[in-house]
């Protein structure tokens, strides 16, 4: 039994957080590992370290749809030379996804900078829940503030942001949050366009409003995850672009007994 899961739940909860936490995403391998399968495919896998909730007989492809991305951009910006790209992180863990982003435009001759974006110092839980205690509306002003008062998302590389196309890149999707208060701090820092890649676009209650009141001004996500309350009338900002293709080779070589590697390469122009 393989089982192919273009998007693996609870894949966030990889660490405990808390005494006494669960570590779902554990849970969840074992689950399904209990229920017979025989090798999991899925794709880009929050953290690699939850292959290792396997155990050693149970085989898993955790096939990237950076490079299906990275490859749509590239297409649509073929004749294009004035966009003056770079490729962001929106936060520490985003790095080596953005990294691999990166390469590949520069693979297929794109020329491209490198910036990312970092969270300062925010206020302890504590502080903010006594901050918000009086909020009788549940609203609490300081979440996107340091001690200081200062914004709480700074750019890295700012001088390669200023006047250029900025391509937000990131795994997952939720809230919109954390992708708009970054398209926020690059507009700030000088950006002239903000585009953004995501491959589990999961779009909580609210997440698309959100993203249309933001600063961005496109969006790419995969079809990984179901966004049945996601239509296309609702927002002028997001495109969906599919996964099948890929899973369907994936899916063949595994079947044939081919390697998996030629997934992973960039092909020729």
């Amino acid at each position: 039994i393989t089982v192919v899961m273009p998007y693996c739940a609870y894949s966030r909860s990889d660490t405990k957080s808390d005494a006494r936490s669960p570590i779902a995403a554990r849970d969840t391998m074992q689950m399904l590992e209990t229920m017979g399968m025989d090798r999991l495919i899925v794709v880009d896998m929050h953290s690699g370290q939850m292959q290792g909730f396997l155990s050693p007989n149970v085989p898993s492809d955790n096939i990237t749809a950076i490079k299906v991305g990275a490859l749509y951009f590239a297409e649509q910006i073929e004749d294009r030379d004035d966009l003056n790209l770079v490729v962001v992180a929106p936060h520490a863990k985003a790095v080596p996804r953005a990294k691999d982003f990166w390469n590949v435009l520069l693979q297929r001759g794109k020329p491209a900078r490198f910036a990312m974006v970092m969270r300062k110092p925010a206020l302890g839980e504590l502080e903010r829940k006594e901050m918000c205690k009086d909020k009788k509306d549940g609203n609490c002003e300081g979440d996107s503030k340091t001690v200081d008062g200062a914004p709480a998302y700074e750019v890295v590389g700012d001088d390669h942001v200023r006047g250029c196309t900025a391509i937000i890149v990131d795994d997952i999707l939720d809230s919109a949050e954390s992708l708009s208060q970054t398209a926020e701090t690059l507009k700030a820092a000088g950006a002239e366009r903000i585009w953004a890649f995501a491959t589990h676009g999961l779009f909580s209650p609210g997440a698309v409003d959100l993203i249309e009141r933001s600063a961005l001004d496109r969006l790419l996500v995969t079809n990984t995850a179901a966004t049945g309350t996601v239509s296309s009338d609702e927002t002028t900002k997001i495109e969906w672009i599919s996964v099948a293709p890929l899973l369907a080779e994936t899916i063949r070589r595994v079947c044939e007994k081919e390697s998996l590697s030629p997934l992973f390469r960039v092909p020729d122009p």
